[in-house]
């Protein structure tokens, strides 16, 4: 009372009410209704009006009203989805660009409690060959708990989760009791959602009240699906990563240890890598190697047909194995039988890998074996000569002495006799060393 329409619609903009006002005013007061609108109002009726004007009025303003408010409510809930949905992109991009397993999985549990505001979280993988859950990770769990937290797949609130695929979010109140996660582990408030990789469930990622009588809703329910959609892909990446590392560290270990030659070369035929076995081949450091042209080792001669191999494959033609011949620091000569293929980088040759066995010794064995058939058949020959040369030798010695014995011989026959006697022993000896010879004595 005692005040006018426009003084109370500046009281109610100073108080701060949000409440939809209509102004009535007489004819001819239109700069009052310009004054009213600028504080606020949001219709004017011009006095007379009837009932029906009055109620059109009402009713537009209501519904102004009333579309207002769900504007408002709209726009809160989208811009709470749009901070749900930052937070779990956030969480969604630390998680996949962890590939240490523990740490990861570590990771999402604290996410998952995070983002439906719960009292605990954990983490239970799935082992087939004992069809049972073990837990991975946990968060505000226990200890106790977490030590002995492995269950059945069968008759457990997890293992429905695994068997059929879809969530399971319960509460004291709708169950009428408390929840039993497993033995001697209750809960009020649970909240299961499975990690899916391609149609295998691999997991259960749970968040569960213990104390509090909140219950988890669908919103909660969305957003830790968000997160086992990140992390079932991430706990594949992690585990394809840990199978890549271990791969890459078996053949690390072949390539450094291998008894035969392994080493790389680019399209100018420089060694990009090479390993252990090559510096002990050719004495040289493997700091020395690397990046050094493979024509400064190689022996200069036989290096144009190894060369024109090299360039044979980098054209695209296959190639047999070939001999290379490598020059020791000592400056002595190793032979190699090389094996090359071609290494293909985004569909272009990016050069060379090649395996290369040591022939070096078994050159060296083949040498010495050809030399012993040469002296076999050095001695076989010697053999059969001196056998042939020992029967007239042995005939001209016997003849020799049983004309000695005659006594009536002249003195100087006798001398010319013992002179042939003496030069048929030399002969024969001969004949023996030649046998000994022949035998390898």
């Amino acid at each position: 009372p005692d005040i006018s329409g426009l003084d109370l619609l500046r009281l109610i903009a100073q108080e701060g009410y949000d409440v939809p006002v209509i102004l009535m005013t007489a004819h001819g007061s239109e700069g009052i209704a310009v004054e009213a609108f600028r504080l606020g109002a949001r219709n004017y009726l011009i006095k007379p009006f009837n009932e029906a004007e009055a109620q059109a009025v009402i009713d537009q303003a209501l519904r102004e009203r009333r579309l207002k408010r769900e504007k408002e409510q709209l726009t809160r809930n989208l811009q709470q989805r749009v901070k749900e949905l930052t937070v779990l992109y956030s969480i969604g991009q630390s998680v996949s660009a962890l590939l240490d397993l523990e740490e990861l999985l570590e990771r999402i549990v604290e996410a998952a409690v995070y983002i439906t505001r719960a009292e605990e979280g954990f983490l239970l993988l799935r082992d087939p060959s004992a069809n049972e859950l073990y837990l991975r990770a946990a968060k505000n769990l226990g200890e106790q708990r977490a030590q002995r937290m492995r269950m059945p797949i069968e008759d457990t609130l997890a293992g429905k989760v695994i068997r059929t695929g879809k969530p399971v979010r319960l509460d004291k109140a709708s169950a009428g009791s408390a929840l039993k996660v497993k033995t001697g582990f209750l809960v009020r408030a649970i909240l299961q959602v499975p990690l899916t990789v391609g149609s295998t469930v691999i997991g259960v990622l749970a968040v569960d009240n213990q104390a509090s009588d909140r219950s988890f809703s669908e919103n909660d329910q969305y957003l830790l699906l968000a997160l086992a959609d990140y992390a079932a892909i991430a706990i594949e990446n992690a585990r394809l990563y840990s199978e890549v590392k271990a791969s890459e560290a078996r053949y690390r270990d072949l390539f450094a240890n291998a008894n035969d030659l392994i080493f790389t070369l680019d399209r100018e035929l420089r060694i990009g890598s090479i390993n252990k076995i090559g510096a002990a081949l050719t004495g040289y450091s493997e700091e020395q190697l690397i990046g050094r042209p493979l024509r400064d080792l190689a022996v200069a001669e036989p290096w144009e047909a190894a060369e024109h191999r090299f360039a044979d494959l980098l054209i695209g033609n296959p190639i047999e194995p070939f001999e290379l011949q490598l020059r020791r620091y000592d400056d002595e000569k190793a032979v190699l039988e090389v094996s090359a293929r071609l290494l293909i980088d985004q569909g272009r040759a990016g050069g060379i890998h090649c395996i290369a066995r040591n022939l070096t010794e078994r050159r060296r064995l083949e040498e010495q074996l050809i030399h012993s058939e040469k002296l076999s058949s050095i001695g076989q020959l010697v053999a059969g000569v001196a056998h042939e040369l020992n029967n007239p030798l042995t005939s001209i010695s016997g003849y020799t002495q049983l004309l000695l014995r005659d006594t009536g011989l002249r003195d100087d026959m006798r001398d010319d006799l013992k002179h042939i006697n003496t030069q048929a022993e030399r002969a024969a000896r001969i004949v023996q060393n030649l046998l000994v010879f022949a035998r390898e004595h």
